[in-house]
């Protein structure tokens, strides 16, 4: 019985591919790999070759470089026809203009290209074909490692030893180390310090656990659609023979890079960051906007849907925000509009799991241009803090400031467990208490952070909490 890569060694000797003389298209460049290219490549890394290169190849000549480029790595990988992979790199690389489309994915590629180039140029002799290659490579290049030069088994080794310093420490980590979380993060550069110090077998090991750790994780958009890791020891440092080459390919089938149609919902594109001009350089995340104003939204699979809850109304222009089962609340600084506005929700649903993700107060319908962090005072936010509220009964509000002191004067257990159960009427979603907005607070217990949108006359557009279902803020 033929095994993964005997069959892939024919199905790749006899796939029909062409190099064309001279790449030539009249149709405009993307400004991004296109989510369906991303698609056939993972497609070709679950294992459907010829399915997935079909895919790439329905994109047009405009992708086709890329495409080439997809194809040079299984030619690399399944045939070692290393003449063939140096003709399709040489067509690949061949024209300039095509590098602003590399940009988009170009720093997940890491040292991945510049190796592959390397091998083939090694097996071939062709340097100079190589060297012009690396050119090109080494211009786009936002990576630490210099890639103008070919590399060799013992430069790149050398290489690996002076930035991460790795011989001695995990070596030790290795004996010592018994904790998966750690070996996760490390699988990779204990296989080179193992590969230094003579010990084949263990380096081979941990090469793969470190493929079998990408299994069932959504990792990132690359054009790698071969176990890279395990190709460049078997090339370099005569690690592994077809049979180890075959369980990479194994393990490597199993992993997820990007999600395709048959994972489910795929995420859409969401409203373009929006700076916050009270800290540099910080921009709030587009799933803010998106999970209110697009009609489907989907994000890290989620599937966002919104909810009317209500409107109340601000007497004072002053908000409260906070916890209204521990009866606290923190009063927001900026005089916001007066009148009666609409509290909306936005739902993330997930294998029939369904938690408020965002709540809302919109004031206008204005488009927002820039936030602003919510903060009791007017000083200036630091970079590596959190400003929001507690919340330790798994509810969270919104009302205007002289609403929430009526309702701290009245407020017993009575009060309170009436609102819990009316919050499990709602479904866990949220209610409208005596003018308060009441509302679930996505996993419960948590320091949730609210944000305020403005148009660009800087005037009040929303106010937001993020409850952090999708995890985009760094503090």
């Amino acid at each position: 019985m033929k095994t993964d890569l005997e069959r892939n060694r024919e199905i790749i000797i006899n796939y029909q591919f062409h190099i064309p003389e001279t790449y030539c298209t009249t149709e405009p460049l993307p400004n991004l790999v296109s989510r369906h290219f991303h698609g056939g490549c993972e497609k070709i890394r679950r294992g459907r070759i010829e399915e997935g290169m079909d895919e790439l190849l329905k994109m047009g000549q405009r992708y086709y470089p890329l495409t080439t480029y997809v194809f040079a790595q299984l030619v690399a990988y399944f045939t070692k026809d290393w003449n063939r992979v140096m003709n399709l790199l040489v067509f690949a690389f061949g024209d300039s203009r095509y590098y602003h489309l590399m940009k988009s994915i170009w720093e997940r590629e890491h040292e991945f290209d510049w190796l592959l180039v390397s091998v083939a140029a090694t097996k071939t002799k062709r340097t100079d074909e190589a060297k012009k290659i690396l050119a090109y490579l080494e211009s786009m290049n936002r990576t630490k490692v210099k890639k103008n030069k070919i590399t060799t088994a013992d430069h790149y080794l050398a290489l690996r030893k002076s930035m991460y310093d790795i011989e001695m420490r995990l070596w030790r980590a290795y004996d010592e180390c018994k904790t998966e979380v750690y070996y996760q993060q490390d699988y990779c550069d204990m296989a080179y310090s193992f590969i230094k110090i003579g010990e084949k077998e263990k380096a081979a090991e941990m090469f793969l656990k470190w493929t079998d750790w990408f299994v069932g994780a959504i990792n990132y958009k690359t054009l790698n659609v071969i176990p890279f890791d395990a190709f460049v020891a078997n090339e370099f440092y005569e690690i592994g023979d077809d049979a180890y080459m075959n369980l990479h390919w194994e393990l490597f089938k199993h992993s997820r890079f990007v999600k395709i149609e048959e994972d489910g919902p795929l995420d859409t594109r969401l409203a373009t960051p929006k700076p916050c001009p009270q800290i540099r350089g910080f921009k709030i995340h587009g799933l803010l906007e998106s999970a209110f104003n697009k009609p489907r939204c989907v994000c890290k699979g989620w599937v966002f849907e919104k909810l009317l809850l209500g409107k109340i109304k601000i007497f004072s222009g002053k908000i409260a925000v906070g916890d209204p089962l521990y009866v606290s609340c923190n009063e927001l600084y900026p005089q916001f509009p007066k009148g009666s506005f609409p509290v909306e929700l936005a739902l993330a649903k997930q294998f029939g799991d369904t938690r408020v993700a965002l709540a809302q107060i919109r004031f206008s319908n204005k488009e927002i241009a820039t936030w602003d962090i919510a903060m009791t005072d007017d000083s200036k936010p630091r970079p590596s803090y959190l400003y929001g509220y507690s919340v330790d009964m798994g509810a969270g509000f919104f009302a205007d400031v002289e609403t929430f002191w009526a309702y701290q004067r009245e407020a017993s257990h009575n009060v309170t467990s009436g609102i819990q159960r009316a919050l499990e009427t709602s479904g866990n979603t949220g209610i409208i208490h005596r003018n308060m907005a009441v509302f679930s607070t996505g996993f419960g217990e948590g320091f949730y952070e609210s944000y305020i949108g403005k148009d660009k006359n800087n005037n009040i557009v929303c106010l937001i909490t993020d409850f952090q279902i999708v995890k985009w803020r760094r503090a």
